[in-house]
């Protein structure tokens, strides 16, 4: 009997023990994930500043070198131990080279994607930006391969985090233009009249 006592007492303090590191971890791993959250929310606070803004630059080989060009929108995500930022970037469909003929189902996408690109062109964010996506993806599945939105991917690896690397950087470089770096600080902020 006194040997099933001592053994359920100390199964009782261990069980105790491990009741309250269970509680500290999950304190810890929700203090961790609000961390996580909130270096995100600063950072699309930071890149909040740059959607809406314009620039010219080589988007893809069915527009001109220099079309102009809008940040649709800015992300930031963890990926595991990596922060990932991803700008998206919309052209301007009427940028369209002159020299591409497009099929009927073509043009009727690309005079939706004008009207939309037309309404929103003095707004700081692409209202629609879902839609003008969904055209996009429309138009890349057809004959000219049209591509209206082009995402650009940059990551932050732990090491670099740890040492102090900056995530809200104005010098990405989103682009060419004439051959030189286009950087996200050269963008231009809409100006309303």
């Amino acid at each position: 009997m006194y040997e099933k006592d001592v053994y359920e007492a100390k199964v009782k303090k261990l069980m105790t023990e491990y009741q309250e590191l269970a509680e500290e971890l999950m304190k810890k791993e929700c203090y961790y994930d609000g961390l996580r959250k909130n270096i995100c929310m600063q950072a699309r606070n930071y890149y909040d500043t740059y959607i809406g803004r314009w620039s010219h630059l080589y988007f893809d080989k069915t527009f001109i070198d220099n079309a102009e060009v809008r940040i649709a929108d800015i992300r930031v995500d963890f990926r595991g131990n990596n922060i990932s930022v991803t700008v998206k970037v919309a052209v301007n469909p009427s940028d369209l080279r002159k020299d591409i003929k497009l099929n009927a189902k073509e043009k009727k996408l690309m005079a939706k994607a004008k009207k939309l690109w037309k309404n929103d062109v003095n707004y700081y964010h692409m209202y629609d930006l879902r839609e003008y996506e969904e055209i996009s993806e429309e138009l890349t599945g057809l004959q000219h391969e049209v591509m209206l939105v082009n995402e650009y991917y940059y990551s932050f690896n732990e090491l670099e985090l740890m040492d102090g690397k900056n995530i809200c950087r104005s010098n990405l470089v989103i682009g060419k233009c004439d051959g030189a770096d286009i950087l996200l600080n050269m963008f231009e902020e809409i100006i309303n009249d």
